[in-house]
């Protein structure tokens, strides 16, 4: 069985359910949109850049499922009253991001 897949940046024209947080994707907003199989299956997730950069950050062996990175989040971090699920994502990627360069 061969695996394989295909990224791209793309413009959303209408709106979409980010893979990694959960939240919507807005009208307008660029985003990464990826397509392939795996393990014999099809896929194809649309994803804010953010958490994209969050699975990058903490990706393992293991997998990830739907809403990963709000998940990898919650592990690691308070969430803020008011925040959505990807200004929650994007501030936890971006500290993840900081200290993994540091």
């Amino acid at each position: 069985m061969s695996n394989f897949s295909h990224s791209e940046t793309r413009k959303a024209r209408k709106l979409h359910q980010c893979f990694g947080c959960g939240d919507a994707i807005a009208i307008g907003t660029s985003y990464r949109y990826s397509v392939g199989k795996f393990d014999g299956d099809m896929f194809s997730v649309c994803e804010h850049f953010e958490c994209h950069k969050m699975f990058a950050a903490c990706s393992s062996d293991e997998g990830v499922g739907e809403n990963y990175a709000l998940e990898f989040a919650r592990e690691h971090s308070e969430r803020k009253a008011g925040e959505t699920n990807f200004e929650f994502v994007k501030r936890v990627a971006a500290q993840l991001i900081s200290y993994a360069n540091a």
